[in-house]
């Protein structure tokens, strides 16, 4: 009960910081919007927000487990937080870099919260996930994220995103990547053609996908996936 009540107390100052931020931002003060999203990160997370370099995305994670759960409400409004503090840092001209970061964490906390909590698998979660990718670059994340990623976008039937990330992924070849694209493609071969029609990779393109990506994995590489 104790617990509970602590969720809802800190889901609400949450709430509230968001409201502040998203007020100054409409009134173009943004120093004090980002003024308010580093005391906010401070009072409910006990984490300068201002500074990442030294916060981990795991540091940001343990913060919002007060139990053995992620407290995916509370995940959610400070991944917001954190793409309101990036959209800032670029109009106030900072450090294009640190924004880069923010949004980053934005993304694989948003993107926890949609794996791990159903009732966030909702249009205006993938709004805001398909608002970060815009301002991310795929090539350029960290190979765990990627296969995250992948997995996204498989999941909500976005097939031919899936493909074009699974081929980032294929550009630093790994038997990891080997066994993940073909297991993608088996998978892909069972979905009805009018699904794959409405995620863009139509059923004709899977073995011609297949065939070229085996083609960029040497022999040494092309071990079984696991059963």
């Amino acid at each position: 009960m104790f617990q509970r009540d602590y969720i809802q107390r800190q889901i609400q100052q949450l709430t509230e910081a968001l409201a502040q931020v998203l007020f100054h931002r409409r009134n173009q003060d943004y120093s004090e919007a980002l003024a308010e999203i580093r005391e906010s990160g401070l009072r409910h997370l006990g984490l300068d927000l201002d500074d990442l370099q030294g916060v981990t995305y795991s540091d940001l994670v343990e913060a919002l487990r007060p139990g053995d759960d992620l407290d995916a409400e509370a995940a959610a409004f400070v991944a917001e937080l954190l793409r309101q503090q990036a959209d800032l840092m670029l109009l106030e001209n900072a450090d294009e870099a640190a924004a880069a970061q923010r949004y980053l964490h934005a993304l694989a906390l948003t993107l926890d919260v949609f794996f791990d909590a159903p009732g966030f698998q909702s249009p205006d979660t993938l709004a805001r996930i398909n608002t970060l990718l815009r301002a991310t670059n795929a090539a350029t994340l960290p190979r765990p994220l990627q296969f995250r990623l992948l997995h996204f976008f498989e999941t909500t039937g976005q097939f031919d995103k899936a493909e074009d990330v699974l081929f980032v992924l294929a550009e630093q070849p790994d038997p990891a990547c080997y066994a993940a694209g073909l297991a993608l493609y088996d998978r892909l071969r069972l979905v009805s053609m009018p699904r794959l029609s409405r995620g863009r990779l139509p059923f004709q393109e899977i073995a011609e996908g297949r065939r070229a990506f085996e083609q960029l994995f040497p022999d040494t590489l092309r071990t079984p996936p696991a059963s």
